[in-house]
């Protein structure tokens, strides 16, 4: 990796490789990215390609950016449950109990006394 940055091409084809390298980094949707973003993105994708970087290291960031969204998502919809909603109305029993007569009267939120 040491040998990316501080080398020194003998000859002018690695720097074409490099611009080339470079353009396709460079799409008409990114065309707005800063010259050291794209430096790192041609650095970081050509030790991808040289195997300096474990090839599980991509698929395991990715794995656990899911997991989070997953989480996050779940999260986010329980607290949606639990919030303002009521799953029953609240009632008011009035009247008394007895054995004999059960004489009760259930009113509603909704219902006016």
């Amino acid at each position: 990796m040491a040998m990316d940055v501080f080398s020194c091409p003998a000859t002018s084809v690695d720097v074409e490789r490099l611009f080339s390298r470079a353009g396709r980094v460079v799409s008409p949707l990114r065309h707005k990215l800063k010259a050291a973003k794209i430096a790192q993105l041609v650095t970081v994708g050509k030790w991808f390609v040289e195997g300096s970087v474990p090839d599980d290291l991509l698929p395991n960031v990715l794995t656990e950016e899911d997991n989070a969204r997953r989480a996050k998502r779940k999260a986010k919809a329980l607290a949606a449950d639990g919030s303002g909603k009521r799953s029953k109305p609240n009632a008011m029993v009035i009247g008394a109990r007895h054995e004999d007569n059960e004489k009760t009267q259930t009113f509603d939120d909704d219902d006016d006394i």
